[in-house]
C-alpha cells in the first residue's frame, strides 16, 4: 500500500508527542530544591511502610523507591528515599543542607537491619545519557564488524 503525506506526517507527530511526554516524565523526575534524595543499601526485607515510618522522623518521605529483581521480584535490598524537610531538627524546621547532615550523621536501624545511607547522585542530564548510548551503539558495531571479519577469513580456509 502507498503512504499518502498525511500518513507520515501523522506518524511523525505520534513520534513528537511520546518525546515531549518523555520530556515532561524527566522534569518531574529532577529532586525538588526543597527536598533531599538519599540512596539507601542493606534494606533487605524492610518494606516501604517500614522505611516510610523510620524516615519519617527526619522529614516528610515525599517518594520511596525500592529496587527489585526482575526475574524472581525479589528486593535487591537497594532504595532511594526523597525526603522534604518538615520541623523536628532542633526545634526548627532544617533547610535541605541541615537535613542532609542530620540524615547523614544518624544511625538508621530498621527492622533489625542496619541501614547504609548516603546522599544519592543526581541523575545525569539527557544529553549524557544519550552520548553514552551513542558510545554503545558504536561499540556494538565495531564488535559486529570484527566478529564478520573473523568469520570471513574462518569460512575462507574452509574451502
Amino acid at each position: 500500500r502507498r503512504r499518502c503525506w498525511e500518513d507520515a506526517r501523522d506518524r511523525s507527530r505520534s513520534r513528537s508527542r511520546s518525546r515531549e511526554r518523555k520530556k515532561k516524565k524527566d522534569e518531574k523526575s529532577a529532586v525538588p530544591p526543597d527536598c533531599v534524595r538519599f540512596f539507601v543499601k542493606n534494606c533487605g526485607k524492610a518494606t516501604e511502610q517500614q522505611l516510610e515510618s523510620h524516615f519519617n522522623y527526619y522529614g516528610f518521605v515525599k517518594e520511596i523507591t525500592l529496587l527489585y529483581d526482575k526475574k524472581t521480584g525479589k528486593s535487591r535490598g537497594l532504595g532511594f528515599i526523597m525526603l522534604r524537610t518538615q520541623g523536628g531538627f532542633k526545634v526548627k524546621k532544617p533547610s535541605a543542607a541541615e537535613m542532609r547532615k542530620w540524615v547523614l550523621s544518624e544511625q538508621h536501624v530498621v527492622g533489625g537491619l542496619t541501614l547504609d545511607v548516603s546522599e544519592a547522585d543526581a541523575k545525569r542530564p539527557e544529553e549524557e545519557e544519550e552520548r553514552r548510548r551513542e558510545e554503545r551503539v558504536e561499540e556494538r558495531r565495531l564488535a559486529r564488524i570484527e566478529r564478520e571479519q573473523r568469520q570471513g577469513k574462518d569460512g575462507g580456509g574452509e574451502e
